[in-house]
Formats: C-alpha cells, sequence, structure tokens
C-alpha cells in the first residue's frame, strides 16, 4: 500500500466518505509542477477552484447553524479564519495528508500548495459522493477548531479575512514587508506595510510584527474596496 492509500484511506474513514473512483482523489494531490515535470494532462487546479467554492459554502452552512445567533459579522471573522490557507494546511499536515501531495522535484510543500490540495480534495469528495456527505464531513472536520476559533482572539485575524478577499479575486497573497523599527530592543516598535496587486494597501504599527501586521491589515480591510471596484 502507498502512502497515499494509506493515509487517504485513514481519512476516509475518519470522515465516512466514499472512494469510488481513486483516480478523482490522486488529481486533488497533484500539483501543477508534477503535472508539467511529468508531461500530465491533468493537475488539482480545477478541482482547487471548484473545491474553494464547496468549501465557503459547506462552512457557512455549517456556522449559521451551529452559532444560529451570530451576525453575519461574526460569522465571516469565524470563516475567515477556517478557510485561510493555514487552518487548511495545518489541517492537511494533521492528517498526515502532505504525504499524498505529487510535486516536481524542485518545488518545496509551501503552505498555499498544501491548502489548494484540501481545497480540491473537498471537490473530490462532492463529486465523488454528494453534498450531504461534504456537509457532514466540514462538520466533523471543523468543529471543535470553530469553538477554538470563537474563543479566540483568531477570529479578529484580519490578516485571515484581507487574505480571503484578496483570493476571491487572485491567487495573488497579501504580502507584508517591515517598514521601519524604533525604540529600544526592550521596547520596539513596528510599522509595517501590506502589498496586494502590487499595490501598498495599508500600513499598521504595533509591539511587534504580528501586531503590526494585524493593524495593516485591518486598514487594508477598509481600502481594498476602493482599489478593486
Amino acid at each position: 500500500m502507498t502512502d497515499f492509500q494509506k493515509y487517504l484511506n485513514i481519512f476516509k474513514e475518519e470522515f465516512n466518505f466514499s472512494v469510488n473512483n481513486p483516480d478523482l482523489f490522486d488529481q486533488a494531490f497533484l500539483h501543477k509542477s508534477y503535472a508539467i515535470e511529468n508531461n500530465l494532462a491533468k493537475d488539482n487546479e480545477i478541482l482547487e477552484f471548484f473545491g474553494d467554492a464547496i468549501l465557503k459554502f459547506a462552512i457557512s452552512d455549517f456556522l449559521i447553524k451551529k452559532f444560529p445567533n451570530y451576525n453575519e459579522g461574526e460569522l465571516t471573522q469565524i470563516r475567515a479564519v477556517l478557510v485561510s490557507d493555514n487552518t487548511l494546511s495545518e489541517l492537511g499536515y494533521k492528517y498526515n495528508l502532505n504525504h499524498c501531495l505529487k510535486l516536481a522535484n524542485n518545488t518545496k510543500p509551501k503552505i498555499s500548495i498544501m491548502a489548494q490540495a484540501m481545497e480540491a480534495l473537498i471537490a473530490a469528495i462532492y463529486l465523488d459522493n454528494d453534498m450531504s456527505c461534504v456537509l457532514a464531513a466540514i462538520q466533523l472536520l471543523f468543529n471543535e477548531l470553530a469553538n477554538v476559533v470563537d474563543q479566540d482572539d483568531l477570529k479578529n485575524n484580519f490578516k485571515a479575512r484581507l487574505q480571503e478577499i484578496a483570493q476571491s479575486y487572485s491567487q495573488e497573497l497579501p504580502v507584508y514587508e517591515v517598514v521601519k523599527t524604533t525604540g529600544p530592543d526592550h521596547n520596539r516598535n513596528f510599522e509595517v506595510k501590506v502589498m496586494i496587486f502590487g499595490q501598498e494597501i495599508g500600513r499598521g504599527l504595533g509591539k511587534s510584527k504580528k501586531s503590526a501586521e494585524q493593524a495593516a491589515a485591518k486598514l487594508a480591510l477598509n481600502n481594498i474596496k476602493l482599489h478593486l471596484k
């Protein structure tokens, strides 16, 4: 049994879906770099495109039932964290699905690559089963994590929300850059700018790079609509 078969079977048993078409699931983990290197006609980009839409729908369906008294803004904040590249990649590695990835020899398994494979996997589950199966799997996969996010400052993760919006228009991710630091080592202040589509769209200040990035992303969320019109 290959690593692909081993870890996909474990994931399948955990989340109660069928694998009737193994080739579809194989394609979900087949990165474009591998397809080019091996002269293959298909990669996982179309599945990833479809899975992104399915995932957002399934997560939205799950959240409005789990948190019936939350408003649209609160649900959007939680969803942004759950569907972010960081969260999807962490789930992929948690279930050892990184061993299923097929990459070119010189391609590193970046966070975005694992996240895209997870989205493609969602599409494969839907195409090989049905939406009710996807909805049930999403509930199992994200239930505890949704509780953690709801109780955590992560639901105010402006970086995750900005990334979600940027990716809805393009595959380009926001880029953060420290503009300057001031103050002594024990009391540093950071100024960070965030770039999207080659444009600076926000700056933020903070006592750490992380907090400055969040401040920049918060401002960018207010500005991005103007840039995308």
